[in-house]
C-alpha cells in the first residue's frame, strides 16, 4: 500500500521527534543552570560555562533542524501532553496529522543528545 502524498519519510519522522526532544532538552539544561546559581561549589564557574556551551550547542542543532524542516516544507506546532505521551501536530507537504512520543523515548533521546554534546565539548577542551 502506497503512503499518502506528503506523508513523512523515515528520516522526517526523526526530525519531527527531534522537534519535541531538543526544546525539552534546552528547558532541562536551563533549569540546571538556574539551580547552579545558588551553588557555592568551587567549580561553579566551570559548570556554568559548560552548561552554557551545551545550551548553545543544542540551540544551534535545533536551529539547523528548523531550517531543514522548512526546506522540506514540514511544520510542527501545538505540543500537548496526555498521560505519558507528548503530542504535536504536524504538516508535511500538505499531509497533516498528529505525532506522539512517550516520555521514556524523549528521556532516552535527551540522554543520547546530551552525551554526544558533552563528548564534543570534552574533545574540544582536550585539543586546546
Amino acid at each position: 500500500m502506497k503512503n499518502p502524498k506528503g506523508m513523512p519519510e523515515i528520516e522526517e519522522w526523526d526530525m519531527i521527534r527531534d522537534m519535541i526532544v531538543l526544546p525539552n532538552l534546552v528547558v532541562m539544561l536551563e533549569q540546571q543552570r538556574q539551580k547552579m546559581e545558588y551553588s557555592t561549589q568551587l567549580l561553579k564557574p566551570l559548570y556554568q560555562a559548560a552548561t552554557d556551551a551545551l545550551i548553545y550547542a543544542v540551540n544551534r542543532e535545533c536551529s539547523k533542524l528548523r531550517m531543514e524542516m522548512q526546506r522540506r516544507k514540514i511544520k510542527v506546532w501545538d505540543e500537548r501532553q496526555e498521560d505519558d505521551i507528548i503530542y504535536v501536530q504536524y504538516n508535511c507537504r500538505g499531509y497533516q496529522n498528529e505525532f506522539g512520543v512517550t516520555k521514556e523515548v524523549i528521556r532516552t533521546e535527551m540522554r543520547l543528545r546530551l552525551t554526544k554534546h558533552i563528548e564534543d565539548i570534552a574533545h574540544k577542551l582536550q585539543e586546546g
